[in-house]
């Protein structure tokens, strides 16, 4: 008896069976069958298909809101089934059933395209493991993550998914972030690296120090993030919600009152009867009802949420989706975001005949080996060969402008351009457009060493496409002039700033806001541009899922350090307006349309046209509201890296 209660409960079942219960009340209608055969028959299947609407309008009257889409709902349908009672009025039981099946069939289909774009944040969920590998004492305990404190070690298997972010201590491995960034290739980490949970060991056992406990860890954090944005409202939303605030109450009293006040006031043709004015005053009180925009409106701004999220972008609110489609500008910080953040050695100048350039990076590898510099290391990073420190001495580090060492038994400074004319060794400047180190040997220049920041690979893409759709990207850096207009030519920007301090930043983007009527998006890594992050009208962290700053600061969570999905969110979020809005013109408009038609129905048209009219109102409300949804499904059909023009 439970299964069969269940069964009969279940939302498809439902509709299967009333849709065929109107049917037959359809068929029967029009082949002159007496009313109180059809009534019982339309009664059972409207409280069957309504039962949980009446529940619901209870609940809202209780807590004083009378005027909602579930109380007008019933009141229409109520006053279809008793249409018949007035002199020349027919049965609309039909009808009345048609009104709640349709909403119901709407109510499933919002239902189906809110579960799919909350896909992603359920497959979030899942990966939260349940239990971690401790390793103490030469042994591996299975305990909660929620026990696990900064600094223990963490096993791993292979298949096994990551529950809190570390560094690794032994083995290395393959992993899969795809669920985390979006990114389908694994990529390859190793001791030292850091990782961070919800990614998938693939190949080898790893050991990880854990450095943040499970309730910071970047899961727990991105689950919250996907979970407020959800629960958010955008601007859009937040109208329509005060628009129907008054719409839903005067199209009621209109309803009212052109049921009752053109029979009695006004000496019409004898079709202007009671059951004329009724009718047209059901139409009005079905097209009152506001669903199609209260449902369709929030659904579209959460199903653009549900997308990106799905492509690694975490957008903090449905009001950041407004903002994003109005942007005009996009200002840039360079490293880490247009650029990899990472030194490589660029270019190698020789200006000693007798040493190559293999020898020369084995003579500078030795030196800068000992030092922490990023420089340093970019440069040791160049060697191929093993490193021997014995064959170093004499070291010496002089703070901020380089290092002194002797290397088989040739005294070697490398530093700036100050560290070698303080040894009166006259260096040849070149201008490349980075930093540069300068070597020389036994008190002679030999050769300089240009470092600098590389670009990434889809930075001048998205650059060239952010000019296409007219947003105009600007660069603002605390880098050089020279290194930072190398970057501006190679990527085609025309607006830059240079050798600005996180304050100057800030400063140059309130001026930004102030001249602008449209939205300004800030992109940077979180860290020293958080200031700017959270002055922007919608701040974008790159590449920085790791760093609480940059998740606290920012608007926009970008889950790896491509470029373009700052062109992919600006195009959801466009897409989801653009959704949104055409519900909302596309609801309101038919509504208008069949009103007007209504009122002067009444007046003038042929009572054919008056018995279809209920028909009418029933497309208006419900019939819109299922076009509405299917339109905001449409949103999931968007396709990462897809050509914007």
């Amino acid at each position: 008896m439970k299964k069969l209660f269940t069964f009969l409960l279940n939302p498809i079942i439902r509709i299967i069976i009333v849709a065929c219960i109107f049917i037959v009340c359809m068929v029967l209608k029009y082949t002159n069958i007496k009313w109180y055969i059809v009534l019982p028959i339309a009664i059972v299947g409207y409280v069957y298909i309504a039962y949980d609407i009446w529940i619901k309008t209870f609940k809202r009257f209780i807590k004083k809101d009378f005027f909602n889409e579930y109380s007008l709902m019933m009141l229409a349908s109520i006053a279809a089934f008793l249409i018949f009672a007035f002199p020349g009025g027919e049965m609309e039981f039909p009808e009345a059933i048609a009104v709640v099946l349709l909403y119901q069939i709407g109510e499933l289909l919002q239902d189906k395209a809110i579960d799919k774009s909350k896909q992603s944040i359920k497959s979030l969920l899942n990966l939260k493991p349940l239990t971690v590998l401790l390793c103490k004492n030469n042994e591996t305990f299975k305990v909660s993550p929620d026990t696990i404190k900064i600094g223990d070690i963490i096993l791993v298997n292979p298949g096994d998914r990551i529950a809190l972010d570390g560094i690794i201590v032994s083995g290395d491995s393959s992993l899969d972030l795809s669920t985390i960034n979006g990114e389908s290739i694994p990529k390859h980490y190793k001791i030292n690296d850091e990782v961070i949970s919800g990614a998938i060991n693939l190949s080898s056992p790893i050991q990880i120090q854990v450095t943040k406990d499970n309730k910071n860890s970047t899961l727990t954090k991105i689950i919250a993030i996907v979970k407020k944005a959800s629960e958010s409202k955008s601007k859009t939303e937040n109208m329509i919600n005060r628009f129907t605030k008054w719409y839903t109450p005067l199209v009621f009293c209109l309803a009212i009152i052109f049921a009752i006040i053109p029979p009695l006031c006004i000496n019409l043709h004898s079709s202007a009867t009671w059951f004329t004015w009724i009718r047209t005053g059901v139409v009005i009180l079905i097209l009152s009802c506001p669903c199609a925009l209260v449902i369709s409106i929030p659904l579209s701004f959460f199903s653009g949420i549900g997308v990106s999220s799905k492509y690694g972008i975490l957008i903090k609110g449905a009001n950041y989706i407004e903002s994003l489609a109005k942007a005009n500008k996009v200002i840039f910080d360079k490293t880490g975001t247009l650029t990899k953040g990472v030194f490589e050695v660029n270019h190698i100048h020789i200006y000693d005949k007798n040493i190559n350039r293999d020898e020369l990076i084995d003579m500078v590898a030795h030196i800068e080996c000992f030092s922490t510099h990023p420089i340093g290391l970019s440069i040791v990073k160049e060697f191929k060969g093993t490193i021997d420190r014995n064959n170093v001495k004499d070291m010496k580090t002089i703070p901020g402008q380089g290092l002194i060492g002797k290397y088989k038994n040739h005294k070697i400074v490398i530093g700036n351009k100050e560290l070698l004319e303080s040894y009166n060794i006259n260096v040849i400047e070149d201008n490349c457009g980075s930093t540069t180190v300068f070597i020389a040997s036994d008190h002679k220049f030999i050769a300089s060493i240009c470092v600098g920041d590389s670009i990434k690979q889809e930075s001048k893409q998205c650059i060239d496409l952010l000019n296409k759709m007219n947003i105009q990207p600007i660069l603002l850096s605390g880098d050089n002039q020279q290194t930072v207009e190398k970057v501006t030519k190679t990527l085609n920007i025309s607006k830059y700033k240079y050798s600005l301090t996180p304050i100057e930043k800030v400063n140059y983007l309130e001026q930004q806001l102030k001249n602008s009527n449209s939205k300004i998006v800030f992109c940077g890594d979180g860290v020293n541009d958080a200031p700017a992050l959270a002055k922007a009208d919608v701040g974008i962290s790159m590449g920085n899922i790791g760093s609480d700053l940059a998740i606290e600061t920012s608007d926009v969570v970008i889950t790896n350090d491509n470029v373009l999905k700052i062109l992919e969110v600006i195009t959801i979020s466009k897409r989801t307006v653009k959704t949104a809005r055409m519900n909302m013109i596309f609801a309101l408009a038919i509504k208008a349309i069949v009103f007007i038609f209504t009122i002067v129905s009444g007046f003038v048209i042929s009572q054919t046209l008056e018995t279809a009219s209920l028909w009418i109102a029933v497309f208006a409300d419900v019939g819109v509201t299922l076009i509405a949804i299917l339109i905001a499904f449409t949103i999931f059909l968007y396709k990462p890296n897809q050509s914007v023009v």
